[in-house]
């Protein structure tokens, strides 16, 4: 069973109260992500990506053409 909170204004001047104490018990918080990017030329045939893959190796297989 959850904790009820009371509607209307009530429960808005709660809210910070409830965002206060989450902060003050949360160890760390992530704001970071890592956007990543990739280029492709004209003689990279055969590539292969894992997209599933976590958080970076996505490359499979590739071959170069000379």
């Amino acid at each position: 069973m959850g904790i009820q909170l009371p509607e209307g204004p009530e429960q808005t001047r709660i809210y910070p109260q409830i965002q206060k104490l989450i902060i003050d018990a949360t160890p760390m918080v992530f704001l970071y992500h890592a956007n990543q990017m990739a280029a492709l030329a004209n003689r990279v045939q055969g590539i292969e990506l894992n997209l599933g893959s976590l958080p970076y190796e996505k490359l499979v297989k590739v071959d170069l053409a000379p």
